[in-house]
């Protein structure tokens, strides 16, 4: 067990590409006025390199936005995988939606997504988040820093690899990571990205089956004799659902 925290401790520090100025802030606009007329909802920006305390920050930031905060919307390198998972248990536990670069095949983004990535260890808070948005999102495999790995004796860093592997695979298969994920995250060598599949879908399991029981699905929908306003309802029953777990649960 101390070779195996050790090993982790230290693959922390090279998930990560080059560091990039940390900046987390939110940007609020109001509601309708349904939710009254003071009501503010909030995107909260993160920036850099994901490192430890991050979670402990993000918490503090939604626990202090004058409004509800519905989406995280990050831009980062990579950086502390662990903490990462962290991140996305403090976002699950409040209903918010990750979210990133957003850009067609064409090449064009959505203005408000533009140049914003999730790389290397950020991809890691996205696929274990309950719920996600976004394209530009790159996943590979972790690495130790090059010139501690290659002094190891062989064995020595066959143990440390394994072991740090091990436990983070572990801990995103304990938050419902799909293993065919997993697997395509450890054939990706660390020197190299590729692009999370498209089809990746937008919500956890128990989130897409949940929101479906409460608000039925297109298939359902079409099925009436409206689908047009059987479908707006649905989407309005949705985001009613999603917004009244984040009021519960952020006491605003």
């Amino acid at each position: 067990m101390k070779l195996r925290s050790l090993a982790a401790a230290l693959l922390v520090f090279c998930f990560a590409s080059a560091a990039s100025a940390k900046s987390i802030f939110p940007t609020c606009s109001k509601m309708g006025s349904a939710y009254g007329p003071n009501a503010l909802e909030c995107t909260l920006y993160f920036n850099g390199e994901i490192e430890a305390g991050d979670s402990s920050r993000i918490g503090e930031a939604i626990r202090d936005s004058p409004g509800l905060v519905t989406r995280l919307l990050i831009n980062s390198p990579g950086g502390d995988p662990f903490e990462a998972l962290r991140i996305a248990d403090v976002v699950n536990s409040v209903f918010v939606e990750v979210g990133t670069g957003n850009c067609e095949a064409s090449g064009r983004c959505f203005e408000d997504r533009r140049g914003k990535v999730c790389a290397s260890a950020c991809a890691i808070l996205f696929v274990a988040a309950n719920s996600r948005s976004g394209t530009e999102v790159f996943l590979h495999r972790p690495a130790f820093p090059a010139a501690m790995f290659a002094a190891l004796p062989a064995e020595d860093a066959r143990r440390a690899y394994e072991s740090a592997s091990d436990l983070l695979l572990e801990k995103m298969r304990a938050r419902r990571v799909p293993n065919s994920i997993l697997e395509l995250m450890m054939k990706i060598p660390s020197d190299r990205v590729e692009k999370l599949p498209d089809n990746y879908p937008a919500q956890s399991v128990w989130l897409s089956e949940w929101l479906s029981a409460k608000c039925g699905t297109q298939e359902s929908w079409r099925k009436t004799d409206d689908f047009l306003n059987a479908s707006i309802t649905g989407v309005m029953c949705t985001v009613e659902s999603e917004m009244s777990e984040q009021r519960r649960t952020q006491k605003k």
